[in-house]
């Protein structure tokens, strides 16, 4: 993966320096930022050495800032990779608050001719097509170019411009069945799994997403308490994937998951008593809000992991907690040579604080007991 990134990046490189552009390198710290009120930044401060002066800095969501004074006064075609800084991001494979970005703006064009560059770098970056199967197919130009007004004439059947006021909207809106911003969620996931078909792929739903009109191969995705009713009678009907946060929220304190608690969970307290009723499967969530370190991440979700894939092979009549406590005495073992920080409190050792149920990472205390413990060993 390393090398295929730096691959990557030392052809988007070559692309544009072939083609005369001047590479940037534009600083990540900037006293003020374009205001974007749908963008959370990094905010820190500058220290002057000697005296009491701080002056507030911010780390930079994109280089455009500085960029575009470079191009008003240098009239150049530029691009640059820059590190990016976003915050209140998830963590995972296509998000994260520190991340790389091409930006590139090339003078006296059209937009036209830069969406005709964006196809071409494509074009430049991916391998040769393949006869049959390729899995580059959705990426090759050229890409589907349309105007707004056609843009909704072929999704939703007609044209913005006959539309100035807002309750011409609405009646357009009407005669979808988006009466309401429900409704218009439903369509919207309807759409998206729609072309997720195509690909051979399958769309998933939280729960609380579910309506009558919502197509049934997308799947729910069952994580509140409260929605159990309402999804044992969407089960009959459509594949359920069983994540409760009472039972599988591993971000959650052990006082309230407790490894007992995720041990012997039964699909009948989530309301799956019939035979007839589909799932796909159980899962386990571990948001990370909270985590602040490898070993915060470790003693949330082990040994409670390890409890859960039992959970997810074993039938309930084969579980017995007390045969696996004796297997998990093996697993520590094991652990301790491989340096994961299990945690050492994990069946109901500090009372619930009803304030806050979820761990806190290195400040929560379980894990502060947690430590103790694992120091006295």
């Amino acid at each position: 993966m390393l090398q295929f990134r730096a691959n990557v990046l030392w052809k988007i490189r070559n692309f544009f320096i072939e083609k005369g552009f001047l590479e940037l390198d534009t600083p990540a710290l900037s006293r003020t930022l374009i205001p974007e009120t749908c963008l959370e930044v990094f905010k820190t401060e500058y220290i002057k050495p000697w005296s009491e002066e701080k002056i507030p800095l911010y780390l930079v969501p994109s280089p455009e800032l500085y960029i575009k004074k470079i191009i008003s006064r240098h009239k150049k075609d530029v691009f640059q990779l820059s590190k990016c800084y976003r915050n209140i991001e998830s963590v995972g494979n296509i998000h994260s608050p520190e991340f790389t970005m091409l930006e590139y703006y090339k003078m006296n064009v059209s937009y036209r001719e830069t969406a005709e560059l964006t196809e071409e770098l494509f074009s430049y970056l991916l391998p040769p097509k393949k006869d049959s199967g390729d899995e580059f197919d959705f990426l090759r130009p050229p890409f589907l170019k349309l105007k707004m007004n056609d843009a909704f004439y072929k999704f939703a059947g007609f044209k913005l411009s006959d539309c100035p006021k807002s309750h011409d909207l609405a009646k357009q809106a009407k005669k979808l069945g988006l009466e309401e911003s429900k409704d218009l969620q439903i369509w919207f996931m309807n759409r998206v799994a729609e072309i997720l078909k195509k690909y051979g792929k399958t769309a998933v739903a939280w729960d609380d997403c579910m309506g009558d009109a919502l197509d049934k191969s997308i799947e729910c995705q069952l994580w509140r308490p409260n929605a159990i009713g309402k999804v044992r009678k969407l089960a009959t009907e459509r594949n359920v994937i069983i994540s409760p946060t009472t039972y599988f929220y591993f971000d959650n304190k052990y006082s309230f998951v407790s490894l007992r608690k995720v041990y012997k969970f039964n699909r009948v307290k989530v309301g799956f008593t019939k035979p007839e009723q589909k799932s796909t499967g159980i899962e386990c969530e571990l948001w990370t809000e909270w985590i602040d370190s490898k070993e915060a991440l470790d003693f949330a979700v082990f040994p409670r992991t390890i409890a859960f894939a039992e959970v997810a092979w074993t039938k309930l009549e084969n579980r017995r907690y007390k045969d696996f406590l004796k297997r998990l005495e093996w697993f520590k073992v094991y652990m301790k040579k491989k340096n994961i920080n299990y945690s050492r409190v994990y069946n109901n050792q500090i009372n619930l604080d009803t304030k806050c149920v979820y761990h806190l990472g290195s400040d929560g205390k379980e894990y502060a007991k947690s430590e103790k413990l694992k120091n006295a060993e």
